[in-house]
């Protein structure tokens, strides 16, 4: 029983720290209540119960990258504004639920020009450029620092980016197939309307082009492999479900019943008599959708850089994935019981 015991603390140990993980990331960790004493688990009987119930689609919710480029940064904020009005525009065309549509803050970063520098940052390229001249020292090649490019003479822009998302309404009980068409269509009226394309822009003179075609003859393209847009997440589309209260109470009183049921079944085989019920947790959560861009946000150099992904993670009441079959609202229970000794 001890044995059992000490198992149960390091999985619900290991548990606890994947759920904190997760609701630190702003996704999955929907609720949590009834803390109790986890020291209680190793002086009682304890038992997990786990339900989950399919929740109906509601919306299809677009959540995309939005950005403006201009010489300085005053310009591109108003750029960025102007680009918001044209996609509020456009949504309102595409009969969106415009009384959803949000943005996130703006976040301004000053960027080598160019789109051969493809919106590399200088503090990458000054990296990128050592690198590359480090490598070629030690394999007795050219391109020391005497023939190396001033960054300070690069032609710099400004790009101004925040995240938006908004929501389309689905009828009642609308066939599964039928959404998937329908998030088709709209993937691919996004790109036909070229919703991403970066509002704005930056003219460069024939001196500011030679200065970056030079620059990118002695970083070989090296850089290319540090752009913050072979990161970007673009645009994604997600299907939406709500959990209403009553669904969520639901299942906490299945999942509370299967563990109850499971220690009932422990003391019997044990021959463990259990007593009160000394703690009891609930937890609900749902499969976490947004860890592939966590994961892309963590592998950027600058931290700062890394895109917003914070628009993607589903509200407290809300389950999302990107077919009908991910909608699912899981909720499970623990319950410790004492010992009768």
């Amino acid at each position: 029983m001890l044995l059992y015991a000490n198992s149960l603390v390091r999985f619900l140990k290991q548990f606890r720290s994947i759920a904190l993980a997760t609701f630190m990331s702003g996704v999955a960790c929907d609720y949590t209540f009834g803390q109790f004493d986890m020291g209680a688990i190793t002086r009682g009987i304890s038992a997990t119960g786990v339900a989950s119930e399919s929740i109906k689609p509601k919306t299809l919710r677009l959540v995309m990258q939005v950005s403006a480029k201009a010489k300085d940064a005053k310009k591109s904020i108003e750029e960025l504004a102007i680009k918001k009005n044209e996609l509020k525009k456009a949504f309102e065309e595409m009969k969106a639920n415009v009384a959803t549509l949000q943005f996130s803050d703006a976040k301004l970063t000053e960027e080598i020009a160019g789109s051969s520098a493809n919106g590399s940052s200088s503090a990458e390229m000054q990296m990128v450029l050592q690198m590359q001249r480090q490598m070629q020292r030690q394999m007795g090649g050219k391109g020391g620092d005497s023939d190396a490019a001033d960054l300070g003479t690069l032609p710099t822009a400004f790009t101004s980016e925040c995240q938006l998302r908004v929501d389309w309404d689905l009828p009642e009980n609308i066939d599964s197939d039928v959404i998937t068409l329908l998030k088709s269509r709209l993937e691919g009226e996004v790109k036909k309307r070229d919703l991403l394309k970066a509002g704005g822009g930056v003219e460069l003179s024939d001196e500011e082009k030679e200065s970056l075609e030079l620059f990118q003859s002695q970083s070989q393209g090296g850089y290319s492999s540090y752009s913050r847009s072979n990161q970007d997440f673009g645009s994604k589309i997600f299907i939406v479900g709500v959990v209403s209260d009553q669904i969520t109470d639901k299942l906490s009183k299945q999942a509370f019943e299967k563990a109850v049921a499971r220690a009932n079944r422990i003391s019997e085989s044990t021959g463990v008599k259990k007593g009160d019920i000394v703690g009891v947790s609930f937890t609900g959560n749902q499969i976490d959708m947004m860890e592939p861009y966590r994961y892309m946000s963590r592998n950027f150099l600058y931290e700062d850089q890394a895109p917003d992904t914070s628009f993607m993670a589903p509200g407290e009441d809300e389950v999302l994935g990107t077919k009908p079959s991910d909608l699912k609202k899981t909720v499970s229970a623990v319950v410790v019981y004492d010992i009768v000794k």
